[in-house]
């Protein structure tokens, strides 16, 4: 007689073989879990790096900087935290502002200050989910319209680089025929005529250019473009900016539906020079982003092949013309664009290092003499920008 021929154990094998398959359906659904929040991560990563224009391992930098910061000191202030989201997305105060209020509703960042008298401090969980950050919030407020949207674009698109060139050289021509002999443009006579209704219609096609398939080249050629083209197109529809709160709200307000996809000038200015927390940055590319100004770079065609060259021309040409050198000063004076993109640009250290390969020999020459003779006392100021309503930006045609 054994344990085994006890009436009780057969109740007993039953109830421990049906714990054994709970415990091995709560172990699957635990891996399904686990699966289901790993694809979602990995989809999340993908959808930033589709729209943010680079690899799912520099979405990880960005995604893991808040989450390294704000582990030294036990936690970030507060104010802090709203600085480190504007220097390395490169966003205004009160896009920061939106997206550390985000974070903090989502429960990607969570208060650790335990005293309510004392400043909070915020401490960022292992969760990426502010990687949606990235993909939505981050691109301004959706409910503002598109200015391709009047309606929907219906059938397939060109090429995406050929899209952004047959657009641009449309509203060039528009230009060209509402700008008098002395240069001056007459906005409200444009918007009345049908060729620009046309080429706003036109604009439409964006909605459903395939963007993922293009190239490091073509992607930086398609969106200076498209970049020049948004703010031609909003100065001509809302007119020009007066000051520079006005340039900042209409780099924020600007924007088109591309590939689905909802971008800003800012957004779009990012994705072309890069985020100042990612190695690749180049700075140097700004010289290429109209402004909307004459103070600005020029309107300008880029195409592919050619894009070497014509960054060099049009680079080189807008530096020399608008960068003043004062050797007995010790001060070099770069231009405007500088002074719009300041909090950009001074993340970056090394820029008159960055921009000296675009300026003509015999002033790279003086630059590097100047460096030589004062360097750290060397003093690098921006122009002011010149805002005129009648000539809002230039043109290389």
């Amino acid at each position: 007689y054994t344990w085994d021929d006890h009436p009780d154990m057969t109740g007993l094998k039953s109830a421990l073989a049906a714990m054994s398959m709970i415990g091995d359906e709560i172990n699957e659904n635990q891996r399904r879990d686990e699966d289901d929040a790993e694809k979602r991560q990995q989809g999340l990563k993908s959808a930033a790096a589709e729209v943010m224009m680079c690899s799912e391992a520099e979405v990880d930098v960005i995604a893991l900087g808040l989450a390294e910061e704000s582990s030294k000191k036990k936690g970030i202030y507060g104010a802090a935290m709203g600085e480190w989201l504007q220097s390395s997305l490169s966003v205004t105060p009160e896009v920061a502002t939106k997206i550390g209020q985000q974070l903090i509703e989502r429960g990607v960042v969570i208060e650790t200050t335990a005293d309510k008298n004392a400043a909070p401090r915020f401490k960022a969980t292992k969760s990426h989910d502010y990687l949606l950050l990235l993909y939505g919030a981050l691109y301004a407020d959706s409910k503002l319209p598109a200015l391709n949207s009047p309606k929907s674009w219906k059938g397939p698109s060109r090429n995406a680089v050929l899209v952004s060139q047959c657009l641009l050289d449309n509203l060039l021509r528009v230009v060209a025929d509402c700008t008098s002999e002395n240069g001056a443009l007459s906005i409200d006579s444009i918007q009345s005529k049908r060729s620009f209704q046309s080429f706003v219609l036109s604009t439409a096609e964006l909605q459903a250019v395939n963007t993922s398939a293009l190239s490091k080249i073509e992607q930086q050629v398609f969106f200076i473009n498209i970049h020049n083209l948004l703010i031609a197109h909003s100065v001509l529809i809302h007119g020009t900016p007066k000051d520079l709160k006005e340039w900042q709200t209409l780099f924020e307000t600007s924007r088109y539906i591309i590939s689905g996809h909802i971008f800003n000038l800012h957004s779009i200015a990012r994705i072309v020079v890069g985020y100042p927390s990612l190695p690749e940055t180049d700075p140097s590319l700004f010289l290429l982003l109209c402004t909307g100004t004459q103070s600005g770079p020029p309107l300008h065609i880029y195409n592919v092949d050619t894009f070497a060259e014509e960054r060099l021309s049009v680079a080189s040409d807008f530096l020399n013309e608008h960068t003043q050198i004062q050797q007995h000063k010790g001060t070099v004076c770069l231009p405007a664009i500088c002074s719009l993109w300041h909090d950009w640009f001074t993340l970056c250290p090394k820029l008159l290092f960055i921009l000296q390969p675009w300026m003509s020999p015999a002033r790279r020459f003086h630059t590097e003499q100047m460096v030589k003779k004062y360097q750290d006392q060397l003093v690098l100021v921006f122009q002011e920008p010149k805002w005129d309503s009648t000539m809002p930006f230039k043109t290389t045609i």
